[in-house]
């Protein structure tokens, strides 16, 4: 039997439409196109890609985001798309190249694994493993004193996706979880929360630790956000500091492309998927990544946040001095570091992925 899959994810900032046989179970067993791990494969390949109508959509917002970082004086905003009018034709040139070489570049220059991550997730290939293995326990009289870590995937992203992350941490002797979102996160953030909270407990109680770090990837920043705020905001603004019950479980908490000024992108992808399921309820969290804004972060001064995000991403309408507008007024975001990545060899997804972000992100975690 043969069936034609759609493959829908936020971070990957693409649609691509495949015919598969459905093998029951097997989906994620399959190895990935050999070609495509090649560095002239990934090329040819991610060259391809590009030319995809919702990528092309998808462009175009990651278009303005970088005129808005060439700090151009008219760069609208927020969410208004400009015309060819609104900037210079060098600097709407300058970003078409960036974008679309750029691209290329990203995908050859990662690992070989990772670039096999890359094009599983969009279904050119598939994953050769369905899981990663999480922590089960450690010596509570050990002198093992490294925090777990728990990183929460983005949007229609399975958890094998973030096996360089899981790697890398895992070698420098980190206890690492990758959560399993339910429907990989098509559902609503309220019920991504609860499987959060479960997982940081067993966490905590099996490498007896009486925090947690956390990673959230795109979606997986909001979901980390949303937990604090719904459920510890209140408790430990209330109770004594020093007070063991009144402690965060989340020690620091690294948000990677989250689109807490909106998300634009998020509307192209919604429309692909209803277009592709239109007999099918729209899942809740679409509309919950749109409207999302500052008001979700808590001003908890027991959590340090830092927040990673690149002029490439798609999921907001990047305007440079708006963040650093926030960062120095006393409102919701004063307890965020924002990290501007404004490399052309990490984007939305390969932010990820790529080893230099890796060493940004264990340094923010070591940071005081």
């Amino acid at each position: 039997m043969v069936s034609t899959q759609f493959s829908l994810h936020a971070g990957a900032s693409r649609v691509i439409i495949v015919s598969s046989k459905i093998s029951s179970g097997r989906h994620f067993q399959k190895k990935p196109t050999l070609w495509a791990q090649t560095l002239v494969g990934s090329a040819i390949l991610m060259a391809v890609v590009k030319l995809h109508p919702v990528q092309r959509a998808l462009t175009q917002l990651e278009m303005h985001n970088i005129m808005d970082y060439f700090k151009d004086p008219k760069a609208p905003y927020p969410f208004q798309a400009p015309t060819p009018k609104s900037y210079s034709p060098l600097n709407l040139f300058r970003a078409w190249l960036m974008c679309y070489f750029g691209a290329i570049k990203r995908i050859v220059q990662l690992g070989k694994r990772a670039r096999q991550d890359y094009f599983a997730l969009n279904r050119f290939g598939c994953f050769s493993v369905k899981s990663l293995p999480r922590p089960e326990g450690r010596d509570p009289e050990g002198d093992d004193s490294s925090t777990p870590l728990v990183i929460i995937p983005g949007l229609n992203t399975p958890p094998v996706f973030f096996q360089e992350m899981h790697r890398y941490f895992t070698q420098r002797g980190v206890p690492v979880s990758v959560l399993e979102l339910p429907n990989n996160g098509l559902t609503d953030v309220a019920t991504a929360s609860e499987v959060l909270h479960c997982e940081i407990e067993r966490l905590k109680a099996c490498c007896h630790s009486k925090q947690v770090n956390v990673v959230g990837h795109c979606l997986g920043g909001i979901i980390g956000h949303y937990y604090l705020s719904t459920r510890f905001a209140g408790k430990i603004s209330m109770t004594a500091a020093g007070d063991d019950q009144a402690m965060s479980p989340i020690g620091k908490l690294i948000t990677l492309s989250t689109g807490f000024l909106g998300s634009d992108g998020v509307k192209v992808l919604k429309t692909a998927w209803m277009r592709n399921h239109p007999t099918a309820v729209v899942p809740r969290v679409f509309d919950e990544l749109i409207e999302w804004n500052l008001n979700v972060v808590s001003a908890m001064s027991q959590v340090a946040y830092h927040n990673f995000i690149t002029v490439w991403d798609f999921v907001v309408h990047f305007q440079d001095a708006l963040l650093k507008e926030a960062q120095a007024t006393e409102n919701v975001m004063a307890g965020v570091t924002n990290h501007l990545i404004d490399d052309c060899d990490v984007d939305h997804l390969t932010i990820a992925l790529h080893p230099k972000m890796l060493q940004k992100i264990e340094n923010a975690l070591l940071s005081a």
